[in-house]
């Protein structure tokens, strides 16, 4: 008994031994180099041994695509259509949307799409050809595997990447989409293939951020300002600007300053109540108004600066800029006054009454010495 104990003891063990030593088989011998390139879960191998799974009717031929590891590059390649957009047709400056690109495998290709040769693992990355023109955020993992692809509902199969995508400058802008097959053959992976396909390059048309504070910048650039045309040196002056928030007075913010240019003749500006100048004009609260009292100092011509500042936000980003308007006005010096235009007749005509008065003086005495018999200079003479 115990002799049949310790014989059925062998045979379980001799079982065992069995089993484990067909299972380390099974392992291919690439494994440690397939938990380093397609992760640390590497897909089931396939091959000539191994019995594929049922293929529903609806489904392309999975043996069809190419599996984690081949005989030839060519074996480890296939062709697979492109697509890729934003998910907006309209890309405004500071505001992100986003941009997808898919792979479509598992069907013929066609033609008149863009394509690219993918493997059993790709990467896929999108750049900014500037580096300071986008921030580019992925919410998809940057390298998939095509046995995590999705059937399409007209057949094949799709594989898709994602990122957020902020543009932070205006205008025309450059990104690069770039798909990365690797490649393992007989357990080695082909490092040339990085260059396989080539870069697509995008160029994109960013819009300017917030309309509305481009629109509140024009109105700006056209505002309205007040100059006397001839000032007195030592006088005071109103000097007004006005210019219109375009209907964006919840969203965008703009004051008006004012100064003089380092060429102007000497001037002292002085700025009045902003919320008086807005109830003695009757504006309303969509326009910026403001009053400054100038007083010139010297006589000459006086140029004007002002400047509209204009700031809003968009989202975390915010905004500010100037815009300057010139306009001038000439300082002559102040006239006479009431009393000095009063005296001016008195001033001009002093003298000839001083010389008149002389006159009739002296004709009063030489009269008087006549009358008195007493002879004059001209009688005495011989």
């Amino acid at each position: 008994m115990y002799g049949d104990s310790s014989r059925r003891r062998g045979t379980t063990a001799a079982i065992v031994v069995a089993v484990v030593t067909l299972f380390a088989l099974t392992i291919p011998a690439g494994a440690p180099l397939y938990a380093e390139i397609y992760g640390p879960d590497p897909p089931p191998p396939v091959g000539p041994d191994v019995q594929p799974p049922p293929v529903e009717p609806d489904m392309p031929n999975q043996f069809d695509i190419p599996g984690p590891d081949a005989d030839s590059v060519d074996a480890a390649l296939t062709d697979a259509e492109l697509e890729y957009a934003f998910a907006s047709s309209h890309i405004t400056q500071f505001e992100t949307v986003t941009f997808r690109a898919a792979i479509i495998y598992g069907i013929p290709v066609d033609p008149d799409q863009p394509s690219v040769q993918v493997s059993w693992s790709n990467q896929v990355t999108l750049t900014a050809d500037e580096g300071k023109s986008f921030e580019i955020e992925p919410t998809s993992d940057d390298n998939q595997f095509l046995h995590n692809g999705i059937r399409r509902p007209d057949g094949g199969l799709e594989l898709a990447w994602t990122w957020d995508v902020t543009p932070l400058v205006a205008g025309e802008q450059s990104l690069t989409l770039s798909v990365i097959p690797h490649v393992v053959v007989d357990g080695e992976e082909i490092p040339e293939l990085a260059n396989l396909n080539k870069p697509v390059p995008m160029t994109v048309d960013v819009h300017p951020v917030k309309h509305d504070f481009d629109e509140v910048l024009a109105e700006a650039a056209d505002m309205e300002t007040r100059v006397p045309d001839d000032m007195v040196v030592g006088r005071q002056y109103d000097v007004s600007a006005s210019m219109s928030l375009a209907g964006h007075a919840n969203t965008v913010a703009a004051d008006i300053q004012l100064g003089s240019s380092e060429d102007s003749a000497a001037v002292t500006i002085v700025e009045s109540s902003p919320a008086a100048a807005l109830a003695s004009t009757g504006e309303s609260s969509d326009d910026v108004v403001r009053h400054w009292t100038v007083t010139p100092d010297e006589p000459g011509q006086i140029a004007f600066v002002f400047t509209a500042t204009v700031q809003g936000q968009a989202a975390e980003y915010p905004l500010k800029q100037e815009v300057s308007h010139q306009a001038a006005g000439r300082a002559i010096k102040p006239g006479p006054s009431f009393w000095e235009i009063l005296q001016q007749p008195v001033l001009y005509l002093g003298p000839f009454v001083a010389l008149a008065s002389g006159a009739i003086g002296l004709w009063a005495v030489l009269k008087k010495r006549k009358a008195d018999g007493q002879p004059t200079e001209a009688d005495e003479s011989p």
